[in-house]
């Protein structure tokens, strides 16, 4: 079945200096009838396609842990020449203060966030990838191209905007509520807002109307937020720093 859209946001590719290319790349013998496979799969969905452009970028295979093979471009070229978008992604520290007086969490996981995103007409050649089966190109967003992160939170902060009640990270989503009858209602709104714009969830990785739920590695709960234990433990382990390096590491711990 092919994405389709029901908003007209898309992700701008603005790049300076000549279109970049490459040679393909050789596939493993043992994969090559899997990404053969994987590619037709992307083009069912409307995901890529065949493309006659100038540019191309390389090949990058990430194999699963369920066995199954990622196939995406190898952005690092494109991306160097890629003017940034500076929209800001969100930290837990940002609404930490709006958990005063919850009790009831639930978080929700956005399924193929960064594919529901198009990508503007005139950029889709940058997004080009060349293999020894074909280039192909990519009409809709790949999280491997530099602004994929702020384009989706810019759109998603559009989408929910005016409800205080959730905080979005890119495509993971927290409802926080007072009580369960409010959480239902914030819920139904939330889930709402995301079908009217065509976003889809995985429900076998939402967890919803609990007491404590786990929100980017951190515990979240009535008491406020707390950092994984394995963290904690690594900072309160951690051997005095004896070089500015070894300073420089643990400041950086400690800020996580």
């Amino acid at each position: 079945m092919k994405l389709t859209s029901k908003h007209d946001v898309d992700n701008f590719i603005e790049t300076n200096g000549p279109p970049l290319y490459c040679r393909a790349r050789p596939i493993a013998p043992h994969r090559y009838e899997q990404v053969r496979k994987e590619f037709e799969n992307m083009i069912e969905q409307g995901i890529c396609r065949p493309s006659k452009s100038s540019w191309s970028s390389l090949l990058h295979v990430v194999p699963k842990k369920n066995g199954e093979l990622r196939v995406c471009g190898d952005y690092r070229r494109l991306n160097s020449i890629t003017t940034p978008d500076r929209y800001p992604i969100p930290r837990v520290k940002d609404f930490t203060h709006q958990l005063s007086d919850k009790t009831i969490f639930s978080t929700i996981d956005l399924n193929r966030a960064y594919q529901q995103i198009k990508v503007r007409d005139e950029d889709i050649q940058k997004t080009a990838i060349i293999t020894p089966m074909g280039l192909f190109e990519f009409p809709r967003m790949t999280p491997e191209l530099k602004n994929a992160g702020q384009t989706f939170q810019r759109f998603i902060h559009e989408v929910l905007h005016g409800l205080d009640f959730v905080f979005a990270f890119i495509d993971d989503l927290l409802v926080a509520s007072p009580d369960k009858g409010t959480h239902e209602t914030h819920l139904r709104t939330v889930l709402q807002r995301l079908e009217d714009n065509g976003i889809t969830i995985n429900p076998s990785k939402c967890i919803f109307g609990q007491q404590e739920v786990q929100f980017l590695d951190f515990t979240v709960s009535k008491e406020g937020i707390k950092p994984p234990t394995e963290k904690v433990r690594a900072i309160v382990d951690y051997a005095k720093p004896k070089t500015i390096e070894e300073l420089r590491r643990f400041l950086g711990m400690i800020n996580f």
